[in-house]
């Protein structure tokens, strides 16, 4: 059986670069630079595959220094970088398929008031408001990983995601907010239906 661990002295090569860049972002490197290199990260860097960039910086620290890389290790890396993608295609299939399957209770059958993809005065067009947080145990993935299904929509335009006890506030480019208030508005999540507007602007 192939093993997925590094040979221990390479192990402890790996973490000993691993402290000294730590050493490094805390007493030498300039923080103005830092600060430039970490938006470009956050910028260009999904949140949902941040944790693999690492992983992957990690290897080619690894091999710039000449420490081995077990095949078995850098195959089960790839396989995992594609988990997310096939995750969220079975939870949308299963929803579809429990829409199709539930039966239609009184309340489902009401009218829902259509959403306004369009701010009224007073509403920030770059920030929605979203009728779940934390109560509901939601964290920002969560949201993140709804707004992904959505046709059309681009993650990497969705900023910061603020998740307060019963709501929550998502931080978006103006010209994607319809689409999402539009595919969200209404729906059923964590077992309730959910409200997707726009926020209003702080005083």
């Amino acid at each position: 059986m192939a093993s997925h661990n590094l040979p221990s002295s390479d192990e402890k090569a790996l973490i000993g670069h691993i402290k000294n860049l730590l050493q490094r972002i805390q007493y030498q490197e300039d923080p103005a630079e830092m600060d430039f290199l970490r938006r470009i990260y956050k910028k260009h860097v999904p949140i949902f595959r941040r944790s693999y960039f690492s992983a992957l910086l990690l290897q080619e620290l690894a091999k710039s220094n000449n420490l081995t890389m077990p095949a078995a290790f850098t195959g089960s890396l790839k396989k995992e970088k594609s988990r997310p993608e096939k995750i969220k295609k079975d939870k949308k299939a299963q929803r579809e398929e429990r829409k199709k399957d539930a039966p239609k209770s009184s309340r489902e059958n009401r009218n829902i008031e259509a959403p306004c993809t369009t701010p009224a005065e007073g509403e920030d067009p770059n920030t929605l408001f979203i009728s779940i947080g934390k109560n509901r145990r939601v964290f920002p993935r969560d949201l993140l990983g709804l707004i992904s299904t959505i046709s059309g929509v681009d993650t990497e335009k969705v900023g910061d995601i603020r998740i307060l006890d019963n709501y929550s506030f998502v931080t978006v480019a103006e010209e994607i907010a319809p689409a999402i208030i539009t595919a969200l508005h209404g729906s059923e999540f964590r077992g309730r239906r959910i409200t997707v507007n726009f926020a209003r602007k702080k005083s």
